[in-house]
């Protein structure tokens, strides 16, 4: 069945103190507690539902909320009754959920990095996208370990097929099924010489992936230990 959603703007958020995001976050968050299928991430709503039917009745009560609390929504920011929409750097649909494809192409479109820091800025922005991609701290690892403090920077042969690797995993990213908590979940785990990850499945098809890329010292410990923490 398809999912209808809708996604909704408010008019303006007001900025005066350095936390008044933070401070709306909370506000609107108390203001569509007990809404059931609205979230919001600052002034971005979203509802969504199983029919067409639920979609609307729960938009209703979102705006009868919001009228009783003088918030006012902008009318050309709203999509109503989307079969897949962008939120927060990703595509959610009746399929599951994917990485914005703007979040891919900005991955893909990165040069090989000269220095530590464009390594470091390279890695957050797949760090963004780690959901979607198995198995990334072992791949990580040879460009992991040249943000050490003792190591000298060097490019070679194994970072670049590190960083390659990382690129093509993002263009691959599976589509995630959302998790229905009244259905079972299989949770795989594994560890490594170099870190720790787990996939959540649901009728065989990934949920999300998660992982921890070890410290030198973590390296150090027995594989037992970390097989027994997983």
């Amino acid at each position: 069945m398809n999912t209808p959603i809708g996604r909704y703007r408010f008019l303006r958020l007001p900025f005066s103190i350095s936390s008044a995001s933070e401070v709306f976050q909370r506000s609107i968050e108390q203001m569509i507690d007990g809404l059931e299928g609205v979230v919001n991430i600052i002034d971005d709503l979203l509802v969504w539902g199983d029919s067409i039917q639920e979609h609307d009745e729960r938009l209703i009560k979102l705006l009868e909320c919001a009228r009783k609390k003088y918030l006012k929504l902008n009318r050309n920011k709203c999509k109503i009754r989307m079969m897949e929409i962008k939120y927060i750097g990703h595509i959610l649909s009746a399929q599951g959920v994917k990485p914005d494809e703007e979040k891919v192409r900005a991955v893909t479109e990165i040069p090989p990095p000269q220095s530590k820091q464009e390594l470091q800025r390279f890695l957050e922005v797949v760090q963004y996208l780690a959901k979607f991609i198995p198995n990334m701290s072992d791949i990580s690892a040879p460009l992991r370990k040249l943000l050490e403090k003792e190591t000298e920077w060097h490019w070679e042969d194994a970072q670049q097929q590190s960083f390659e690797k990382l690129k093509y995993l993002v263009t691959q990213s599976p589509t995630l099924k959302f998790v229905d908590v009244s259905k079972p979940v299989t949770l795989s785990v594994d560890s490594s010489s170099e870190g720790i990850g787990a996939v959540i499945l649901k009728e065989e098809r990934p949920v999300a992936y998660d992982l921890r890329a070890l410290n030198d010292c973590q390296r150090r410990y027995s594989m037992h230990k970390w097989k027994r923490s997983c």
